[in-house]
Formats: structure tokens, sequence, C-alpha cells
């Protein structure tokens, strides 16, 4: 499909990109509201943070860094934190693999297709 037509593939590369981008803007905007909610939580995240980074000289411009002590980093409660937000508000909702594609009745009780 794409093979000839590097138009069709650019316009899909940048759907999945910007798809990409409202995914994480959603996920972090979801995870900041509750982290407002619980306040437990968020010192803990606190916590872990600052215990990450307690040892960078916050005077230096955050270029001046090598990536790769960034990424050498434990962030697992971090990312505990947006998974848990994620498995509460998932980007997507409502999967076809979890629909019936028709009404199905179940005793007394029709679910609906959809």
């Amino acid at each position: 499909m794409y093979k000839d037509n590097q138009e069709a593939l650019l316009d899909e590369v940048v759907t999945i990109f910007f798809g990409g981008m409202k995914t994480i803007q959603m996920a972090t905007a979801n995870l900041i509201t509750y982290l407002t909610r619980d306040v437990n939580i968020k010192n803990r995240l606190l916590q872990d943070i600052d215990a990450i980074f307690k040892n960078l000289d916050v005077s230096k411009n955050y270029s001046d860094y090598d990536l790769d002590l960034l990424y050498d980093r434990n962030f697992d409660y971090l990312e505990q934190c947006f998974n848990e937000s994620m498995r509460i508000e998932p980007p997507i909702p409502i999967s076809t693999s979890n629909m019936f594609a028709t009404d199905v009745k179940i005793g007394n009780s029709v679910i609906k297709a959809g």
C-alpha cells in the first residue's frame, strides 16, 4: 500500500506520532490529577525524585548532563504511578476485543452489542 506512495506513508507516521503525544499528554494530566487527590502518594513520589536528583549540581545547565546519567537512575515508582493512572483511565478505554458484535442474553439480562 505504501510502497509507491510516500505521502500516504508520511501521513500514517505523523498520525501515529501525534497519537502517541496525545496519549502521553493525557496520561500525564491524569497522573497529576490523581496526585492532587492522594497526598501520601504525591509525597512518596517527590521523595523518590528528590533522592534521584540529590547529587546533581542544579547550578549546571541540564544540557551539560550526559543523558546516560539520567537513564541509569531508577524511576520505578514514577513508572508505577504512570502505569496505575493509565490502568484507571486507559488511553483507549473501549477496545473492540471487549465489545459484543450482537446482543447477548444471559439469564434475564441482555447485554447490548457494542
